[in-house]
């Protein structure tokens, strides 16, 4: 958990990033979203592959990779919408908060993508 937690914390450190700075220049949240997830699905799936859980790039499980994210999408788009339009948050503050509530959704959706597949074969 820990290998998982810096990277966690590296990936989260980018989409923020990401966030904040479309935020800035007046991109709106759901488009941010979008573009965080096109930068991080390589950059997570190469980390989480090499570094939490030391196995070797394959295409099926960036594919499941890609897929665990694409799922925890409408999950952020959800919570960020309760959050800025109901709640009356800002961008930066429902960004911290939704990051934080899909860690545990991230971890169980990459362990599954690049974990499964090997104890297939096994």
């Amino acid at each position: 958990m820990r290998r998982y937690t810096l990277v966690g914390l590296i990936c989260a450190a980018i989409h923020n990033g990401i966030m904040f700075a479309c935020n800035a220049i007046g991109v709106h949240y759901l488009i941010a979203i979008i573009i965080s997830f096109l930068f991080l699905a390589p950059i997570g799936y190469g980390l989480h592959s090499f570094y939490t859980f030391e196995h070797d790039l394959a295409p099926m499980r960036f594919l499941r990779f890609a897929s665990g994210l694409l799922i925890g999408i409408p999950i952020n788009f959800v919570l960020m919408g309760l959050l800025i339009s109901v709640i009356g948050l800002g961008v930066s503050v429902a960004t911290l908060l939704c990051t934080g509530l899909l860690f545990l959704w991230n971890f169980l959706s990459a362990r599954w993508a690049i974990l499964r597949c090997i104890s297939l074969r096994s």
